[in-house]
This record gives structure tokens, sequence and C-alpha cells, in this order.
């Protein structure tokens, strides 16, 4: 039963924010600065990112694992006219791809945290930045099956200026999830 509730959840959020998606555009940032999260909606902890990004001001852009459309359709102008924040939890390869689009645009990934799930159906988090305070790995170990809510709400303090980090170090798949899902925020760099 709780895996058809779970499904349904899942199915409905996915129908509204692909449909609320296209008016989120139009709308400036929010006012924590990010201008919108990826959502994976493959993944029901990718939904419960964007669920609660959403309840704190940030709107979502539906995904498969291909963020092409959105690159071309939304990113690429914004980010030539104006370099915004944006977060997501997804798959190592979107995460990869708009990486690699935002370097060109004075922008790095400044947040990476890799859940990885365990065989015994914990999920391991490794926080990948320098300066990052241990609350945050203890408030995501905290929220055990409800770690996608802290991490939303760790990306909005991230570009709010809550966590001062930078230069995200390499992490290393655990060897029982080779595939982990992996929470970012991409920013601006600040020049000094």
């Amino acid at each position: 039963m709780d895996d058809r509730r779970t499904f349904l959840k899942t199915a409905a959020m996915a129908a509204w924010m692909a449909g609320s998606a296209a008016a989120a555009r139009a709308r400036p940032p929010s006012p924590h600065g990010l201008h919108c999260v990826v959502i994976d909606d493959r993944h029901a902890e990718s939904i419960a990112f964007a669920q609660e990004a959403h309840r704190l001001g940030t709107s979502g852009r539906l995904t498969q694992g291909d963020v092409t459309q959105l690159w071309y359709e939304e990113l690429h102008a914004q980010w030539r006219r104006q370099p915004v924040a944006i977060a997501g939890l997804t798959e190592h390869g979107p995460l990869f791809c708009l990486e690699r689009w935002a370097w060109d645009h004075g922008m790095r990934v400044v947040l990476r945290v890799d859940h990885h799930r365990r065989a015994d159906g914990r999920t391991r988090h490794l926080v990948a930045a320098e300066g990052v305070p241990t609350l945050l790995q203890r408030r995501l170990d905290a929220a055990g099956a409800e770690y996608p809510v802290a991490a939303a709400r760790a990306a909005h303090r991230c570009v709010q200026g809550r966590y001062q980090v930078s230069s995200p170090a390499g992490v290393q798949c655990a060897a029982d999830d080779p595939e982990p899902l992996i929470s970012w925020v991409i920013a601006p760099i600040q020049r000094a």
C-alpha cells in the first residue's frame, strides 16, 4: 500500500511540476537566490527535494535525466543575461552537463552531497565541499529517509550564504551503490 501511495504522490507532484514549469519560468529568481531546482521525476527523492524547495519558494524544472531541453529553452539564455544559482537532486549525468555549461558563465558547483544507498537500506551522505560545517552532515544523517528535505534546505542555506562553501573535493562511490543520487548547488563564483 505504501508503494502505491508513494507512486501516486510522486505522479501527482510530477504532473503538477510539469504544468507549472512554463509559468514559473516567467518569475524572477526566488528571494533565496535560487532560480530553480532541477527535478528528475524518475526518483522519489528528487520529487521530495522539489516539494521542499517549492515550499521554500523555489520553482522546479522537470526532467527525466536529460537536461538538454532545460538548457536550450531556459538556462543558456538566462545565464548569458545574468548567471543565477540553481540546485537539484539528480544522478551524476545531469549534474555533469550543467556543471560544464556553467563554467562558461563564471559559475561552479559550490555544494555537492553524494547520497549512497547502502545494502541495509540506509543512505550514507558524503559532503564534498571545503568549509561545510559538520552540522550539515549530522542533519542529513539524522533525517534518515527524509534526507531530500534536509538537502533542499541545505541548498537554500548555501545560496543565502549560511554555508561558506567552495571547491568541492572528489567523492568516491561506495561499493554497494555505484550510481548515487547527488544533491548540488551551482552558483556564480565570487571574485576577489
